[in-house]
């Protein structure tokens, strides 16, 4: 198959009649919501009472746009004050006709999807699946391309399970990233159990401007237990900053510059973020904190 860019403007495209898959995306919808929620409920229980907002589709009024392309469809989930699905249809018969309408900006790609859907706010849940005769499906996959009509009902029951399956395993994951029980028992210092602690508390909720500082803070403490015991005569004062215990570490060759200057980084993130408002803590930010630490203590204790 061509590229797009080898097209002529007059090329016509063979799109499906995305009237004939009107009525069955709703019911893929109403399928889809049925099945999410049940899985919820049969899998995630426990997380979804704890952390309720990793599956935004539960228990909630939806107002539901379905968006018709040329070859696939794309569904839009927001937030309600009740139940309702509109469907709109943005399908173009020729290369051109699709050249010509697609933005060249962010301004305008905001002011194309506003005029599209009617919303300027972000989707709770946005997801596509393929449709029609031309163009390569998303992954072959069952509940990710069809060619009937009639396979949507099923297609959302499918696509329902995945996506939960897809949120909860995804927050199991980022909640196990720091083996909380494996490191503070290493480390054996109730200040260190204390600030670890509290900084991936944090990180589980979201606050991750919190998380990232209070893993320096826990970034600290390890840095002085280790020069404690790997450099018990050492001359550091009692409240070394994290540069003066990196030095001590370099200057005794228990650590290479390379090292530092990665711990340092972390370190200046971590300053910045808790000291300006000058841009935004992500979670990886806190993440760069916790791995530092666990090599530190893999390392040295």
């Amino acid at each position: 198959m061509r590229r797009p860019t080898q097209l002529a403007d007059n090329h016509v495209f063979n799109i499906p009649d995305s009237m004939l898959f009107e009525e069955a995306a709703k019911k893929f919808l109403i399928e889809f919501f049925i099945s999410y929620e049940q899985t919820v409920i049969d899998t995630f229980s426990d997380l979804y009472e704890e952390f309720p907002e990793v599956f935004p589709c539960v228990r909630k009024a939806r107002d539901c746009v379905i968006v018709f392309n040329n070859t696939n469809i794309q569904f839009n989930i927001f937030q309600g004050k009740a139940m309702s699905i509109t469907c709109v249809h943005n399908q173009f018969k020729t290369y051109g006709d699709y050249k010509k309408n697609q933005p060249s900006n962010d301004v305008e790609r905001l002011q194309k999807r506003i005029s599209l859907i009617g919303r300027d706010d972000a989707p709770l849940l946005q997801f596509t699946i393929s449709y029609g005769f031309e163009g390569p499906t998303l992954d072959g996959s069952p509940g990710n391309s069809s060619r009937d009509p009639e396979d949507l009902p099923e297609m959302g029951k499918i696509k329902g399970r995945q996506i939960v399956f897809e949120q909860g395993n995804k927050i199991e994951n980022r909640f196990s990233l720091f083996e909380f029980q494996k490191y503070v028992l290493k480390v054996d210092d109730q200040h260190f159990y204390y600030e670890i602690g509290e900084a991936i508390e944090a990180y589980k909720h979201g606050l991750y401007l919190a998380a990232t500082a209070v893993a320096g803070v826990s970034l600290e403490n390890i840095l002085k237990i280790i020069i404690s015991r790997k450099i018990p005569n050492s001359k550091l004062r009692d409240i070394p900053y994290i540069k003066e215990c990196l030095d001590e570490l370099v200057k005794h060759g228990l650590m290479e510059d390379r090292k530092k200057r990665d711990i340092m980084n972390f370190n200046n993130t971590r300053n910045g973020s808790a000291h300006s408002n000058s841009g935004k803590v992500l979670a990886k930010h806190a993440e760069e904190g916790f791995t530092i630490i666990k090599h530190l203590i893999d390392e040295y204790l």
